[in-house]
């Protein structure tokens, strides 16, 4: 894997955890391709184009909840990058977010990204709260 390609994946997913941490839900949902499938403990959910405007109303509440429960700071760490295509990567993820007393979760993450005019966008993601 090319450095070029881990800085770029890098850069995404720093910026889309300013996005997460500023609780900005058009920011955040601005990442994602459509559609965009996303499982989360194993319940499967895929949004449409169409549908985008419960993607915002969703994201805003999981960033609402977050942001009740004073997180503060969102840090992600790649753990492994797979190439899937010229324009297609996997990509495995732990955040730390970081709340104002304390507290502290770890999200293990897998992205689907592709790449379209040099921009990524997350086409799919599967996860675990721990």
């Amino acid at each position: 894997m090319s450095e070029e390609l881990r800085s770029s994946i890098g850069s995404f997913f720093d910026e889309y955890g300013h996005a997460f941490a500023s609780r900005d839900a058009e920011a955040v949902v601005s990442f994602f391709a459509m559609p965009f499938y996303v499982e989360l403990n194993g319940d499967p959910v895929v949004w449409t184009a169409a549908e985008k405007p419960g993607l915002l109303r969703t994201t805003r509440g999981l960033l609402d909840y977050y942001g009740n429960q004073g997180v503060q700071k969102v840090d992600p760490k790649i753990e492994a990058i797979l190439p899937t295509g010229k324009n297609r990567a996997s990509v495995v993820l732990s955040w730390m977010l970081q709340g104002d007393q304390g507290t502290r979760w770890i999200l293990d993450k897998s992205y689907q990204l592709v790449r379209d005019n040099n921009s990524w966008k997350i086409w799919a993601c599967c996860g675990t709260e721990t």
